[in-house]
């Protein structure tokens, strides 16, 4: 598990960078962003899948389905909405809104599961990790309830609405993403992966086909741009998504779904320091509570595990559970 958690920390530092990339190429729009951005992880990921096209087509149809889903809905509409939020409400404020991401995905996950994780342990967590978010954005809330849009302002609503919606987006994404990988633990993650981001291709050129501002794109092009394009592209999209789905097999669903909580820490904390802002002493207390409230929550998974040796992965896709297992073993018990 401990390795689990290292991959997820790792992954939502890396994706932390989501947030402030629209606040540096501020002179393009997000819907360009956006699909230039996933023209070039497509194109990777359909390089990625030629390369294993035999193995790839081994899954099912319904499989397939699903990637495309993932792939379209989980990356490209999920980052369009939260780029519409950063550019209208602004990267720290859009991170204060899905910062609820981790506490919801995590009710969800328990509320589905066939064999949930008892309530009463869980709630403590729960209460801390909640709290702890909105203390380590109650300068962000603040700064909302002052805030002029909200009497009279259409772009800020369509920027917070842009939030909310990747909200739903990041709570079906890893509990749905979590759930295959663990049932085909003989399928190789990378792969997973490229199935989705292979999607995105004809999707993203599509869109730049039909999208006026990208006729003059190539005159615009300059050092910066394709910088933050490679980063959002291949860091955050293909290295980012590859250490989140190696987490994703190696943890429960409940616990996964609060790692996300470093997602947000990271992109407040970017947002801060290019805007040239330091972490308040009220930020730290709110980052203390969520760190001891994600602790409790291992704590409580640990708990539920056997002192036997997890099962090895093994070829066979939806291979049969052994006796013994727990909640936090299983997809089943965890999704």
């Amino acid at each position: 598990m401990l390795t689990g958690i290292l991959f997820a920390l790792a992954a939502c530092l890396v994706w932390g960078s989501t947030y402030v990339a629209p606040l540096i190429l501020s002179d393009y729009s997000p819907v360009l962003i956006t699909l230039v951005r996933y023209t070039v992880f497509g194109a990777v990921c359909v390089a990625f899948v030629a390369s294993q096209l035999r193995r790839a087509l081994r899954t099912s149809a319904r499989d397939r389905l699903l990637a495309v889903a993932l792939g379209i809905v989980g990356n490209l509409i999920y980052f369009w909405l939260i780029t519409e939020a950063v550019v209208r409400v602004g990267g720290a404020v859009a991170g204060a809104f899905t910062s609820m991401i981790p506490v919801v995905c995590t009710i969800t996950a328990n509320l589905t599961a066939r064999r949930p994780l008892p309530w009463k342990p869980l709630a403590l967590p729960l209460v801390m990790i909640l709290g702890g978010l909105v203390v380590f954005n109650a300068e962000e809330f603040a700064r909302l309830e002052g805030h002029a849009f909200f009497a009279s302002g259409a772009d800020f609503a369509l920027g917070v609405a842009a939030a909310l919606g990747s909200v739903a987006i990041w709570t079906w994404f890893p509990l749905s993403n979590s759930r295959w990988l663990r049932e085909h633990p003989g399928f190789p993650g990378s792969l997973w992966l490229a199935m989705q981001g292979a999607a995105l291709l004809p999707v993203s050129l599509a869109g730049l086909a039909f999208l006026p501002e990208a006729s003059g794109l190539l005159g615009r092009i300059n050092a910066t741009f394709i910088f933050w394009i490679f980063v959002m592209a291949i860091g955050c999209s293909w290295v980012g998504n590859a250490l989140w789905n190696a987490a994703s097999r190696r943890m429960p669903a409940v616990l996964i779904g609060q790692m996300l909580v470093f997602e947000t820490l990271a992109a407040v904390l970017y947002a801060s320091l290019w805007q040239g802002e330091t972490v308040t002493l009220t930020a730290a207390v709110g980052l203390a509570a969520e760190l001891l409230g994600i602790a409790l929550t291992v704590r409580l998974c640990s708990a539920q595990e056997p002192p036997s040796e997890a099962p090895k992965e093994g070829p066979n896709d939806g291979a049969a559970k052994k006796v013994g297992e727990t909640p936090c073993q299983t997809s089943s018990g965890c999704v």
